[in-house]
Parts: structure tokens; sequence; C-alpha cells
């Protein structure tokens, strides 16, 4: 149950994040730099990335723990606690991924001379 707790808290967060920078624009008097949507679009990635697995862990918790109690397996039952483990441990790969991918968008940012108002 925390778990669930703590994935929707960062699954929001990346949310927010990614709406942020999707409105972002770059004023119509400046060209945009070279780069500058393909970065936007990795960063977008990265974002989506973390907010699908955070969502998609706690619907599948969710779903799997209701079935198991709709089937009246207890909690003792091993193959429960393994697959409810391997949720978590996917879900904590997948941050990790997301968290990979932002971090080398982030370089592409600090390469390309974006000013870190971008990196939202």
């Amino acid at each position: 149950m925390l778990f669930d707790v703590i994935a929707v808290i960062i699954g929001i967060s990346y949310t927010l994040r990614r709406l942020s920078l999707a409105k972002l624009e770059i004023p119509a008097s400046e060209a945009p730099p070279a780069g500058f949507e393909a970065w936007r679009l990795s960063q977008l990635g990265a974002y989506k990335l973390g907010a699908s697995v955070c969502f998609a862990k706690v619907v599948f918790a969710n779903g799997f723990m209701f079935t198991m109690g709709r089937m009246g397996v207890g909690d003792e039952n091993w193959t429960k606690r393994g697959v409810s483990m391997a949720i978590d441990v996917l879900w904590l790969l997948g941050l990790a991924l997301a968290m990979i991918k932002s971090h080398k968008a982030q370089k592409v940012r600090k390469n390309l001379g974006l000013p870190a108002v971008f990196a939202s």
C-alpha cells in the first residue's frame, strides 16, 4: 500500500512535468536552436514513461490483489507474494529507465546551451 501511494505521487510529478514541458514554446521572435525539438521529444518520452509505469503499477497491483482476494488466495501463498514483488520490481526498473532517459535528455539540453528553464 505504501508503494502505491509513492507511485501515485511520483506519477503525478512526472505528469505535471510533462504537461509543463508540452506547453513550453520558444518566443516567436527567436528561432529555436537546432536540436530543440529532438531534445523536447526525448524529455517528454522520459516523463511519459515515468508516469506510465507509476500508474500501471498501481492499476496492476490493485487489480491482482483484488483478483486473488476474490479467488480466496491468502497472503501466505508464495505465488501471490512473488507476483506482487515482481510488479514492484518492474515498477522500479521502469522508474530507473525513465531516470536514465531523462538524464540523457538533460545532457543534450546542456550541450544545446538551452537555459535551465527548459529543464522543467
